[in-house]
């Protein structure tokens, strides 16, 4: 995901979804040298909103 640079990776906002806890925000930014975000420099932003699972299709 990073294109072969360091990142940084947060996620965070979390809500629960048919029993299932998960994040609704996610950042991703560059890292330094010494492993630090630069938070100037974001990568990835995502945000999730309306979770829901649906369940199709039968398992066996």
């Amino acid at each position: 995901m990073a294109g072969g640079f360091a990142t940084a990776q947060y996620v965070y906002d979390c809500v629960e979804a048919d029993g299932i806890v998960l994040p609704t925000k996610r950042r991703a930014y560059r890292r330094d040298t010494h492993g630090r975000p630069i938070m100037t420099q974001l990568m990835v932003s995502i945000d999730l909103s309306e979770v829901t699972f649906s369940r199709e299709g039968s398992f066996t």
